[in-house]
């Protein structure tokens, strides 16, 4: 990986919160609010996997695959 331009050292942030399940308005909604809060103060903000959608542990992702399509 490549230094920034100027030299200058990488700000990498990390995100955390609890998605809502399969209700990937409202998940994209709050990314963008944790995006905003943290214009300027990083680089690179990184979040979790199925950030989007939610974690299905316990079942339910047939029912929100065929409702996205």
């Amino acid at each position: 990986m490549k230094r920034p331009p100027g030299g200058s050292k990488l700000r990498v942030g990390l995100a955390q919160f609890k998605p809502k399940k399969a209700d990937v308005a409202s998940n994209i909604a709050r990314i963008g609010e944790i995006v905003s809060e943290q214009t300027g103060a990083v680089d690179l903000l990184v979040f979790p996997e199925a950030v989007l959608t939610g974690y299905f542990l316990e079942g339910g992702v047939a029912e929100a695959a065929r409702s996205a399509t």
